[in-house]
Formats: C-alpha cells, structure tokens, sequence
C-alpha cells in the first residue's frame, strides 16, 4: 500500500499519475487531494496539504474505504508513504507521529528537517524501518545528509536519492531519475512488494 501527498501548486491528478508510474502494478496507491485553496488555470481547483491532523485522517479514512471496498484484496498494513515538497514537509510530521503504520517513507525535497536526536530514536521505536530522501536543491541535499547521521544512529535505514542540478523537482530530469533508480531500496525488506512484481510480470 503507498499513500502520496503532492506538492503546494501540483495537480493532483497528474502527481497520482506519476506516483502510479514509480510503483506499476506493484501496489495500491492512495492519492491524498488535501483541502481546496483556490483556483488555478483552466478553473480547475487547487489543493494542497496544510495541517498534520487533516491528511492523518484523510489517509485514515481513505485507507479504511479502500480495505472496505476491496477486502482481501488489499493489505492497508505497513504501508509506505510518499511525498513531495509540502506534501513531503506535512508528511513527515504523519510518518512520525504513526510509524506502525508508515514504517517507510520517501520524501522528495522536504520532510528532512524533523529528525533529530528525540524524532528519529522515536520513529524506529514505534516501527519505523527505511526513509528515502530524494533532492534536486542543495539545501535539501544538507539536511537530508543532517538527518541521515540521526536516523541512521537511531537505528533507521536511510538513502539520498541525489538528482543533482533537478531543482525543486519530481516528474522530469535528474530527481525523478534518481529516484526511480533508488525506488527499490526502500521496500526491498518487504516479500509483499517482490510478490506485487512476480504478478505484475505474469500479467
């Protein structure tokens, strides 16, 4: 199960889109939209992810309707989020107050800032396992090199995915090719995910 959260201005149609392209017919992903801002070009309507407790419980409650609409078919335990820029920023404060539930992570350009020596030993007590830094920014790059030693101490796996030059990126260039390329690392530990890929080759 992966659960995403786009960025401030990105559509999140089109990140939901491109988050499906990274995980094929490995797993469900759950796109969070976050809460309506305003209007953007073509009079379609914005969202973004401003609060902690609101996309806690739009993943709660997104993940209790999908197990109730496919049953057995999906297993909404351990699952793996997904984040980029703000929805990375707010989804790391989510992945750190519910590691059981999200005891993996990737984060692109954000969410590299919260570990510290009382976060990170916390994350890996409640269950947390692996977080995967993704940047295309110096500054992302500085913290995420910060908190690995942090997280790294605390007992939690972590890798830089470094698109270096992308900018403050996901979908094109060199963080999305970093990215793709370090994707694997982060659910290597879980058979369920070596399963999803023996189906999705058979297919």
């Amino acid at each position: 199960m992966v659960v995403t959260a786009q960025g401030l201005t990105d559509d999140p149609r089109q990140w939901c889109e491109w988050c499906r392209s990274v995980v094929r017919d490995r797993a469900y992903v759950l796109c969070l939209r976050g809460r309506a801002t305003g209007q953007v070009k073509g009079g379609e309507m914005s969202y973004a992810h401003t609060s902690v407790r609101g996309m806690s419980d739009e993943a709660t409650q997104g993940l209790r309707a999908l197990k109730g609409r496919e049953g057995d078919r999906v297993d909404t335990r351990d699952a793996l989020f997904l984040g980029f820029s703000l929805g990375a920023q707010t989804g790391a404060q989510v992945v750190l107050e519910t590691p059981a539930t999200f005891p993996r992570a990737v984060l692109i350009e954000a969410g590299n800032e919260i570990w510290d020596r009382k976060t990170a030993p916390r994350y890996h007590a409640g269950g947390g396992r692996r977080i995967l830094f993704a940047c295309g920014t110096e500054g992302c790059w500085r913290w995420a090199e910060f908190s690995r030693k942090r997280l790294e101490k605390a007992g939690v796996a972590v890798k830089i995915a470094l698109g270096e030059g992308g900018g403050h990126a996901y979908k094109d260039g060199a963080v999305n090719e970093a990215l793709r390329g370090a994707f694997d690392w982060v659910v290597e530990d879980d058979v369920r995910w070596q399963r999803g890929e023996a189906r999705a080759a058979a297919q």
